[in-house]
């Protein structure tokens, strides 16, 4: 106390002795002029510097560009009492002093303060507290800026920053400062939610009417760091025009500070979905979600399944269906208000489509005669195996949807038969449709094939050829190992425009051929005569 006492006593003496900046009164009563000429950098570097004289004073200049933290470390070496100081650049004021006591060559000391500064000037004293104190010490600096981006000078209700909604300010509270106003300029009454982000140990603020009269209470952030920030959020009614908020800082702490206003959400209060509860495995549902009030401020919603594994749902809704089984869908407000809607759902298995259809049944119908064609559908489970039936030619032939055709007049009619699952896969069938009286064994319009010779060409190949006729719409040619053709027949077509065709039988020795002739109604010509041949 007794060394502060003595620069209070030497701050004194300069200003009744009205000295100039530059100068300053030493420990022992004397006025000298400072050292001002030494700028020590701002990266935490140690200045080495040596005190040659009892009483006196080392001065160094910083310039802080911003405001922020600065730090300052003495090591004092040989200087028994070591001490620094740091005041305003005219030497007016002194904002603290640090000693590193029982420091000596052999067992040097360190002494570290930080101190919150606006942007400026500053003068480091370095100094011995004894009068007889001597010796070398080094000397750094470093600064933190704080970032702040407050409109000053903002420590009064005159010269309050604006603060604009849903913009967020940091301000920040140092030696030189204790107080900041804002100003909030509102176009009617209305509630208002404050936030504040407090980086100090206590932040205070607080609300005041146009008229400079407190609104409501202080309300206070408390045990918050710079690296353990807190956060407060105030809701209150505010009469429209100008409107302050005083932020201030309690027991000499310092720091930074976050400060935001907005209109005071409206919550939502319910959420109600709506779509379909039921759908197959493979399909998407699209679902909608109904949001009260419908001046809610914030609307957005957060989808989820209950089950992933039987639907999964997306930021829009719209819901896939995977497997199987029943899943809640929910849809919950993002406001914090914690509303939730649900919606449950039904997922039935998947639909098996239809991959392929095959007709089966007789070819040749008479008119006015029905037969019943048969339709199987692939694969067996397919999910939904129900077809329709069509006809190509109305006039020729009719098709119910049981697969009967009937015959009305002589010619060929295709019966189509296609799956209803939406696979769109189909499957035909040609007929022929004859006379009612007509014999389909015999035709008057084809003859009994002529000409017919047969020559063997090695490699089991017999090469057949014959008479073309004009009526003829295809040849048919068997190939057997005996005369009646009850054994080891090959059966092979040509067609109608062809009089000739090789054949590989599989069986060595004598065979017998016959051709004939068909028509486009499917009536067919005699036998030609029957020839041998060796196959060899």
């Amino acid at each position: 106390m007794k060394g502060l006492g003595r620069r209070i006593a030497a701050g004194v003496l300069a200003a009744m002795l009205g000295l100039s900046a530059g100068t300053y009164v030493n420990s022992n009563g004397s006025v000298v002029e400072a050292n001002t000429n030494t700028t020590l950098a701002l990266n935490d570097v140690y200045v080495q510097g040596e005190i040659l004289n009892g009483g006196d004073s080392d001065f160094y200049q910083i310039t802080l560009p911003y405001a922020g933290w600065l730090t300052i470390t003495l090591w004092a070496g040989s200087i028994g009492r070591g001490a620094f100081a740091l005041l305003t650049d005219d030497l007016g004021t002194e904002y603290f002093w640090e000693s590193a006591s029982s420091s000596s060559e052999t067992n040097p000391q360190t002494a570290t303060k930080t101190i919150t500064l606006d942007k400026g000037t500053y003068k480091i004293k370095v100094y011995g507290r004894w009068s007889d104190t001597v010796g070398k010490y080094k000397v750094k600096a470093s600064f933190k800026p704080a970032d702040n981006n407050e409109t000053e000078p903002n420590n009064y209700f005159e010269n309050a920053m604006v603060l604009n909604p849903d913009t967020q300010v940091t301000g920040f509270i140092h030696t030189d400062d204790d107080l900041d106003f804002y100003k909030i300029v509102l176009p009617r009454d209305m509630s208002v939610r404050l936030t504040m982000i407090s980086r100090t140990r206590h932040t205070q603020y607080s609300f005041w009417d146009s008229d400079c009269v407190i609104i409501g209470d202080y309300y206070d952030v408390g045990n918050a760091s710079e690296d353990s920030p807190v956060s407060k959020t105030t809701d209150i009614n505010l009469k429209a025009g100008v409107n302050y908020v005083k932020v201030n800082t309690r027991w000499g702490d310092k720091g930074r500070y976050q400060i935001k206003w907005q209109e005071t959400p409206t919550p939502v209060t319910n959420i109600g979905i709506t779509g379909s509860t039921s759908g197959r495995a493979g399909n998407t549902i699209s679902l909608s979600a109904n949001v009260a009030p419908s001046n809610a401020t914030n609307k957005t919603l957060k989808w989820s399944s209950s089950d992933t594994s039987v639907a999964t749902v997306n930021d829009s809704g719209n819901v896939y269906l995977k497997n199987e089984g029943t899943v809640t869908i929910y849809a919950e407000a993002t406001d914090e208000s914690n509303v939730k809607g649900s919606i449950s759902i039904t997922v039935k298995e998947a639909i098996r489509k239809v991959t392929r259809v095959t007709i089966s049944g007789e070819k040749t119908v008479k008119v006015g005669s029905g037969i019943k064609l048969k339709a199987a559908v692939a694969p067996g489970n397919a999910t939904k195996k129900t077809l329709k039936w069509y006809t190509s030619n109305k006039n020729v032939a009719t098709v119910d949807s049981w697969g009967r055709v009937t015959g009305k007049k002589a010619g060929k009619a295709t019966i189509v038969a296609t799956a209803t699952d939406g696979s769109g896969v189909s499957g035909s069938y040609q007929i022929t449709v004859i006379k009612k009286n007509a014999d389909p064994a015999s035709s008057k319009s084809v003859k009994k094939a002529s000409s017919v010779k047969v020559s063997a060409i090695g490699n089991k190949k017999v090469k057949v050829t014959w008479k073309k006729q004009s009526a003829a719409n295809k040849y048919e040619i068997q190939v057997s190992t005996n005369k009646k053709f009850t054994q080891n027949v090959l059966v092979k077509n040509a067609a109608k425009n062809k009089t000739a065709l090789t054949i590989k039988y599989k069986k060595a020795g004598n065979a017998f051929v016959r051709v004939r002739a068909i028509d486009k109604y499917g009536y067919v010509g005699k036998w030609s005569d029957v020839k041998t041949v060796k196959i060899r």
